[in-house]
């Protein structure tokens, strides 16, 4: 399996699950109704509209969409270290153990915004 499909898988399931990493909603996200919260949310979660231009390493971190009453709502994830300080140095590990000094463990925060500023 390529790293590029690996990183993909990765995020796609943290992205339909939210439950593999840290999901952010922006104060514009969070200001929302609760019934169009969950339709924003829902569609990040079912989002499949991957093409070559936006996504072109095939990672599938990044995707927006039209959502009416909102305007443009955007969703990316992000690769950290264990300690939230830098950028992972290998997105594709997602069983890395961090009690090792060569081990580069990596954590997923995928952030969601959009929607009204207040």
């Amino acid at each position: 399996m390529s790293p590029q499909l690996s990183i993909g898988q990765l995020n796609d399931l943290l992205r339909t699950t939210f439950l593999t990493g840290t999901v952010i909603l922006t104060p514009g996200i969070r200001a929302l109704p609760d019934a169009a919260r969950e339709e924003v949310i829902s569609k990040v979660r079912t989002f499949d509209e991957f093409t070559p231009d936006n996504d072109p390493h095939g990672e599938r971190d990044f995707g927006s969409f039209k959502q009416e009453g909102i305007g443009t709502v955007f969703w990316k994830i992000d690769y950290y270290d264990t300690d939230y300080r830098y950028h992972s140095p290998d997105p594709s590990d997602p069983h890395a153990d961090p009690s090792r000094a060569d081990d580069h463990a990596g954590r997923r925060i995928l952030n969601l915004g959009g929607g009204p500023l207040r």
